[in-house]
């Protein structure tokens, strides 16, 4: 009976956990681990931690409680990985990590903006390249841009004289 009560309150204790991590995380991301090695995980864990996210391995039915949505369809030995910081990033290493090649394709889906997103719209937002990139193009255009608009001033005011 003793053991039966440590069992509960260890549930309840993973569901409390997993509930704060909601609380304080942007988006989750769902990924099955199954098959992978310790060396793949642990270097795994180490990427996703210099980002903020958490890797944490429970049951799918304790996560399912915890977030109160029986509409999750979460299958196999699944790691949730809370994203603090920016919530892309964690996605983006989970698509690009070097696994063997039956692991690949293994995000199942996850949390955002606290909607259920499904797993083909997480592995498109995966491919796209990042912020810093993007507002590099940007900047990139805009000097562009102006140099050419230099350019044409320049002739037009060397066409005066």
């Amino acid at each position: 009976m003793l053991k039966i009560k440590k069992q509960v309150l260890k549930k309840q204790e993973t569901i409390e956990l997993i509930k704060k991590n909601l609380q304080e995380s942007s988006a989750v991301i769902f990924f099955n681990f199954s098959c992978a090695e310790n060396q793949e995980i642990f270097s795994l864990k180490r990427k996703l931690r210099e980002v903020n996210g958490d890797w944490i391995v429970c049951k799918n039915t304790l996560f399912k409680k915890a977030i109160e949505d029986n509409s999750l369809e979460v299958k196999q030995n699944n790691a949730f990985i809370f994203c603090k910081g920016d919530q892309y990033k964690p996605l983006k290493i989970l698509n690009n990590f070097d696994f063997r090649e039956e692991l690949k394709d293994r995000i199942q889906g996850g949390i955002y903006e606290n909607k259920l997103i499904n797993k083909e719209t997480l592995v498109k937002w995966s491919n796209l390249k990042s912020r810093e990139s993007l507002l590099n193009d940007f900047c990139n255009l805009l000097v562009f841009d102006i140099v050419k608009l230099t350019m044409l001033l320049d002739g037009i005011k060397s066409n005066k004289e």
